[in-house]
């Protein structure tokens, strides 16, 4: 069933990224997504704290914290909204999720952001190490490449979390820089692997973080720093120029929206470019 639907996404989160240190970083992939589409900065709402899991929450349901109710890292909601992963195969679509966070896809900590399916990859816990952070992005990255190749799947979502951890450790100093320039490398080998940038297909492709960091590292505060993060995408109808009003919860509505299925109307989020 999935073959007959021309429009797919992409949907690649790389956590902790900040708004002023990606402009100083040499990312060839994001700045190919960027001149195909838009790139612009995004404020986590203030329904929620500039933590991870709350903010991946929003993004995958399109509600916020207030709805959706993941508040920390550690402790998992009552119930959650169904993220767009699993709106598209409600719709028939075939899904594809690989996270170096056991969270995003398993129950554990504050999990499942994404309902688990028979069709992902979720690392083994790297802990704090930051060796086995960049090991289990590279194991996501070699997953999708796999998995993706055979043009069945539909809608993807990938995480890749060494860059936030890398902040944690040591601040957003060189190695910080490094450390996005590396998660751009593996966002590149994926693109290229499908020719999402090359009109190969009718591919969406959305790249996004969820929160930002202070100078020596961390977040869950409310400087600037911390709670502005960003989206970039582009795509065979992404509007060309940054929409003026973003929210992170808007991820989910275009995801949708790209391949043609409705947005609940009781949702946080709308299409880009519909507020």
């Amino acid at each position: 069933m999935a073959t007959s639907f021309a429009a797919k996404v992409l949907v690649v989160g790389i956590d902790g990224v900040r708004w002023d240190t990606l402009h100083r970083a040499q990312t060839p992939a994001l700045d190919a997504i960027t001149a195909r589409g838009f790139r612009a900065p995004v404020q986590v709402h203030t329904a929620g704290p500039t933590i991870s899991g709350p903010c991946w929450a929003t993004i995958a349901t399109g509600t916020l914290a207030s709805t959706h109710g993941v508040l920390d890292n550690e402790n998992p909601p009552d119930a959650m909204p169904a993220d767009f992963l699993t709106a598209a195969r409600g719709a028939g679509f075939r899904t594809y999720a690989g996270a170096s966070w056991p969270a995003m896809l398993s129950p554990v900590d504050c999990g499942p952001i994404f309902a688990p399916d028979a069709r992902m990859t979720v690392a083994a816990d790297p802990g704090h190490r930051l060796d086995a952070w960049d090991t289990a992005d590279q194991l996501v990255v070699n997953e999708a490449c796999e998995a993706l190749a055979d043009g069945e799947i539909g809608a993807a979502f990938l995480y890749f979390g060494v860059a936030d951890e890398v902040a944690h450790a040591l601040g957003v100093g060189p190695e910080y820089l490094a450390a996005i320039e590396a998660c751009d490398r593996r966002l590149g080998a994926v693109i290229d692997g499908i020719g999402a940038l090359n009109g190969q297909g009718e591919w969406t492709v959305i790249a996004v973080t969820d929160h930002g960091h202070v100078d020596a590292g961390g977040h869950g505060g409310d400087t600037p720093e911390e709670r502005t993060a960003w989206i970039t995408a582009c795509g065979p109808r992404m509007p060309r120029e940054s929409p003026a009003r973003l929210e992170q919860a808007d991820v989910y509505a275009q995801a949708l929206s790209v391949l043609g299925l409705p947005v609940e109307p009781d949702r946080f989020a709308r299409p880009f470019g519909a507020r």
